[in-house]
């Protein structure tokens, strides 16, 4: 799974503690994986699904130019088919659901 996203972020400050909430658009692009074990299916097309994207943090200022951050963000999308329609290989449920991203990270500003 791929992720292209564009998001407001909303930060405040409170001495070396940054909370933060953000919200956006992105487009997810899922990717089979083609080996000998998961090609059952005959699935080889990629799908691409536009979605929202929201989530919240604080991140902890270990200098000037570094933050180290927790954060969680989801992103409410239409589950993929894969190109698999009709009633052979129907993998279309019509779906939305919300993929969780817990995240620990480092961050640099320029």
């Amino acid at each position: 799974m791929q992720e292209i996203t564009a998001a407001y972020v909303f930060g405040m400050t409170f001495k070396r503690y940054n909370p933060f909430l953000e919200g956006g658009i992105g487009t997810l692009i899922f990717t089979p994986i083609l080996d000998s074990g998961t090609n059952h299916l005959d699935i080889n097309k990629s799908s691409k699904q536009i979605g929202g994207l929201f989530g919240g943090g604080l991140a902890y200022e270990l200098s000037p130019s570094f933050d180290i951050r927790v954060e969680y963000r989801g992103f409410v999308v239409k589950m993929p088919n894969f190109g698999q329609t009709g009633p052979t290989g129907n993998l279309t449920t019509n779906r939305y659901e919300i993929l969780s991203m817990p995240t620990l990270g480092v961050a640099y500003h320029f």
